[in-house]
């Protein structure tokens, strides 16, 4: 493939950011004789030093079409910096009970983060600056994002008679949640490539993409599981800049990523939970409307070579 450019390059870098769930639910309580509004808000960290690889291939410049295929990935190295956090809040609308914050509590929590990333891009303008050429590229790609947590005790508070906050723990040797998504996030996207700059490269991105997320919990204490199938949006914003020396390329690289997806959560007891009265074994649990937001933002420092 005569004039084609291969570029190889290793990546490390810090994550930084969270993936919050909202879930809510309506229910009628025969002990209050009314219906009552409950809501459930979990933050996992996305704090991580992260460590990848990317290869990209452009074709050559001349012989018609130009185009690039880049592919990439990157795995956490190491566990979150920070706590599994879930917050509790009920509401009785026709009573005119205010939302209320009733039970709060962090977990440690281990993690592992698998990112992959694979997109075509074609040449659609291109222009010559002083120092080499500068190309506008529209992409089509899919990211595909897995993250698994293992959530370990908890401490914190539940609200109990006259609102007095009643702390509760339990040890960290014990494992209570484990908790799954996989993120499917196929794309599209503009993109600048500006090699004008001597030996520098500047590489700008957007790309918007569709979110489609499904989400798996095992509460190990509780024995309950619950599965989301989520659809949303999101937007991830890329800056690149790279220097190119006699044998290597060096450099520093930005993304900037937002999703947001809807769907409903559902529930089951696979037998009974030990934390409530009576035997929850066959007990139908009420399905949830569900919310996932996630930003992130990392940054890269990027070695390597083009041939």
């Amino acid at each position: 493939m005569s004039g084609a450019e291969l570029t190889l390059l290793a990546t490390l870098g810090v994550m930084s950011g969270h993936t919050g769930y909202g879930l809510s639910l309506a229910a009628y309580e025969p002990s209050l004789g009314d219906t009552v509004e409950v809501f459930s808000e979990l933050v996992y960290p996305l704090s991580f030093i992260v460590a990848g690889a990317q290869a990209r291939l452009d074709g050559p410049p001349d012989g018609g079409l130009r185009w690039a295929i880049v592919a990439e990935g990157l795995t956490n190295l190491g566990d979150p910096d920070g706590e599994f956090e879930d917050s509790d809040h009920l509401a009785i609308p026709s009573s005119n009970v205010p939302k209320t914050l009733f039970s709060y509590t962090q977990s440690a929590v281990e993690a592992q983060v698998y990112v992959g990333d694979g997109s075509l891009r074609i040449v659609v303008h291109e222009s010559e600056g002083p120092h080499g050429p500068m190309r506008l590229e529209l992409m089509a790609g899919y990211r595909q994002e897995r993250y698994r947590y293992d959530a370990f005790g908890f401490h914190g508070w539940q609200l109990g008679p006259r609102g007095r906050r009643l702390p509760r723990g339990l040890s960290d040797d014990v494992h209570v949640l484990r908790y799954t998504a996989v993120r499917h996030l196929p794309y599209v996207g503009v993109g600048a490539v500006d090699d004008s700059l001597g030996p520098f490269r500047l590489e700008r991105e957007a790309r918007l993409l569709a979110v489609i997320t499904d989400d798996f919990d095992e509460h190990l204490l509780r024995h309950k599981e619950g599965f989301s199938r989520s659809i949303g949006v999101g937007l991830l914003v890329r800056v690149a800049a790279r220097r190119e020396y006699e044998h290597a390329l060096l450099g520093i690289r930005a993304d900037l990523e937002l999703l947001h997806a809807e769907g409903i959560l559902e529930q089951e007891y696979l037998e009974d939970d030990p934390s409530l009265p009576g035997d929850q074994a066959d007990q139908e649990i009420p399905d949830s409307n569900f919310e996932v937001d996630q930003f992130g933002l990392t940054v890269m420092f990027e070695i390597g070579k083009a041939f």
